[in-house]
């Protein structure tokens, strides 16, 4: 559709006026005209079956196109010399309380592997065991909603086991509607050019009705593995485990197969350049234990496990001295970071990945407390807006570490590294107030999307353009992270744009000259998983090209954070309807 015009006359109410619509594509030159309705034309005359072809072969040469790319950039770190990979991530995922705990527990050989676990995960734990010809490193997932929203700095990365617990005691609807969300979640964050990662479903509490939970547990699977047909490579039958029996035949299969699995993991993982095995095993452990010792000897917390990247940068150069003119740095940190030996966040690089995601994010990250688990208490305590100060973030890191038994992180390294990742703001550094978006319980707040009020007896023009950022496949999924990361990039352009946020939703103003051109950003939720993003600017009919402009910026602002996050997803550019855009 064109651009839409509302005649608007001055009302005490909030609804838009829509005597008069009219479509106003007369106003606009021929280069606009192409820019926002070409596609929809051309979309408009193929069928729905024919556009989901369409979305597939153009994001298929996009894969191989980016797969191309990256082995050109990498050309360079190979003339170093090459060595076989021999580190293999398993992802333990699932809902909460599943067993993925006690399965990583038995996995890596604990003796308290089959003891009772009581608490819940908090944001990923992370263990490594040591096998005859490869190194599993175990990443136990927390399940809980609270911390999914972060998960995705840490699932990247060429080689992934992806094992998934399944509580056996859920319903069918409820296991089936659980497992494609993860796996969505799964699917979506991965790049075009890694490789098609591995998956094993499992199944926990088979103390009772095991027969029946396996008939049960084998239809799911079928089910996924023709949705999910060729995204995955699924491992073996779904198995379902009595986690108290540590010598069982199925605890064996699931070695078995998680070692199978692992081998055919490393065949598809290219060979690892020498001087990025070079800086794993060499530079980062020593620049681990300075960061460590420094600490202990100013008599502070080990809270030091990040560097500055052009700190870094000084360190590692000495073995690029053989790639003269090559641009070493940035090809060795696409790798590490491929590794999750490090988490760039931007001047900052994390060189200890569980110190991050387990001592930062997880007590930081999580908002509220859970009525069902009293370890959630140790969540900071955050105004129902997102704001926090330095001491709600130290509170919060000190609990977290006394019920964990950790050294406690000294609290300004904790939002220091939290705003270089995009999910914290300082909103007063005199008084150490940070915005947390990820934190926001608030709702819209009333008036800030009605209609602008005209003076008595004036009737003015207003232009609205509305714009649907849709995955094409039900399966693919916008991660929760989108939409703080976006409310934090829009926050900082405070010389641009001024922003009223709540949860899953925010308001930016233009700062340009009077009347304000305004953009309203939603998600669009569906059965808790994100598939779509709404955006929808609006201003006076005379400044129809600003309003353009200023869709188009949020737009661009939009698809760079979803590209990052979500580099698995194919997103078509959809028109919202009149009727969707006054339901707004």
């Amino acid at each position: 559709m064109g651009v839409l015009e509302f005649n608007q006359k001055d009302s005490s109410d909030g609804d838009l006026s829509t005597s008069d619509v009219s479509n106003s594509d007369d106003d606009w030159d021929s280069e606009d005209l192409v820019n926002f309705n070409c596609k929809q034309q051309v979309l408009s005359r193929v069928s729905t079956s024919g556009k989901l072809l369409y979305q597939y072969l153009f994001g298929e040469l996009r894969g191989q196109v980016r797969a191309y790319a990256r082995t050109q950039r990498l050309a360079p770190l190979l003339q170093t010399g090459r060595v076989r990979p021999n580190v293999v991530k398993v992802y333990l995922i699932g809902s909460s309380m599943a067993g993925k705990t006690t399965l990583a527990r038995a996995i890596s050989g604990r003796e308290d592997a089959f003891d009772d676990v009581l608490t819940r995960t908090a944001g990923i734990d992370i263990m490594e065991v040591t096998m005859s010809q490869f190194c599993l490193k175990l990443y136990d997932v927390a399940g809980h909603d609270l911390y999914l929203s972060t998960h995705g700095f840490f699932f990247g990365g060429a080689s992934g086991f992806f094992s998934y617990v399944v509580d056996t005691e859920l319903n069918r609807s409820k296991i089936e509607e659980d497992l494609i969300r993860w796996l969505g979640f799964v699917y979506s964050g991965r790049s075009a050019d890694d490789p098609i990662p591995h998956v094993m479903i499992l199944g926990s509490r088979g103390e009772k009705y095991k027969k029946f939970k396996q008939i049960k547990l084998d239809g799911v699977m079928k089910k996924i593995m023709k949705k999910f047909e060729g995204r995955f490579i699924f491992h073996g039958a779904a198995v379902v485990l009595d986690l108290r029996q540590r010598d069982s035949p199925e605890m064996k299969m699931v070695m078995d197969m998680l070692v199978t699995g692992a081998e055919r993991c490393l065949q598809f993982v290219p060979d690892v350049p020498l001087v990025c095995m070079e800086v794993r095993e060499a530079v980062l452990p020593k620049l681990r234990k300075e960061r460590e010792a420094q600490a202990v000897e100013a008599g502070c917390e080990p809270c030091g496990q990040y560097v500055q990247r052009l700190e870094f940068h000084e360190l590692v150069q000495p073995l690029a001295d053989p790639l003269k003119g090559a641009d070493m740095f940035d090809l060795l940190l696409e790798h590490l970071v491929d590794a999750g030996e490090i988490v760039d966040a931007g001047l900052r690089l994390v060189i200890d990945t569980p110190w991050l995601c387990h001592s930062i994010v997880a007590p930081v990250m999580a908002s509220k407390a859970s009525d069902e688990a009293e370890e959630f208490e140790i969540a900071m305590e955050a105004n129902r807006d997102g704001t926090a100060t330095l001491a709600n973030v130290k509170d919060a890191l000190d609990r977290f570490s006394e019920l964990h038994g950790t050294a406690t992180v000294n609290p300004s390294a904790a939002t220091d590294i939290l705003c270089h990742m995009g999910l914290s703001l300082p909103l007063n550094k005199e008084k150490n107030v940070f915005l947390f978006p990820g934190l926001i319980e608030d709702g819209q707040p009333e008036g800030v999307w009605n209609r602008p009020q005209s003076p008595a007896g004036v009737i003015e023009s207003m232009v609205y353009i509305g714009i649907r950022l849709q995955c094409v496949s039900d399966i693919e999924m916008l991660t929760p992270v989108v939409m703080p990361l976006l409310q934090c990039s829009a926050a900082k352009r405070q010389d641009e744009m001024q922003v009223v946020l709540w949860k899953g939703g925010m308001v930016a103003e233009s700062n340009a000259m009077e009347p304000k051109v305004q953009a309203l950003v939603r998600i669009v939720d569906q059965k808790r998983s994100i598939h779509a993003l709404d955006l929808i600017a609006r201003g006076p009919a005379h400044r129809h090209y600003d309003v353009k402009q200023f869709i188009t910026k949020m737009q661009e602002m939009s698809m760079g954070i979803i590209d990052r996050q979500c580099p698995g997803t194919h997103i078509e550019r959809q028109y919202l309807s009149e009727k969707s855009i006054k339901d707004h």
